[in-house]
């Protein structure tokens, strides 16, 4: 059986800077993000190891401090 090199979507794997607002907007929605992501991620009871995953891998430690600070230390 044949392997695709790419996504069915299309999309290639990466990041493409045209998809990223400019610095300040990030900095402006992430607290947002972030407390809606752990929201979602409480309602659907998403083990912290796969809520984890979602966010690109992070750490346990990063993790628990973004789970107990938000973004207010970041």
């Amino acid at each position: 059986m044949a392997t695709l090199n790419r996504p069915l979507t299309g999309f290639g794997v990466g990041p493409n800077p045209r998809t990223y607002p400019n610095k300040d907007v990030v900095k402006r929605l992430s607290p947002s993000a972030v407390k809606g992501f752990l929201k979602i991620a409480s309602l659907w009871e998403l083990r912290d190891e796969d809520a984890r995953h979602l966010l690109g891998g992070m750490s346990n430690g990063t993790f628990y401090e973004l789970k107990k600070t938000g973004l207010r230390s970041h």
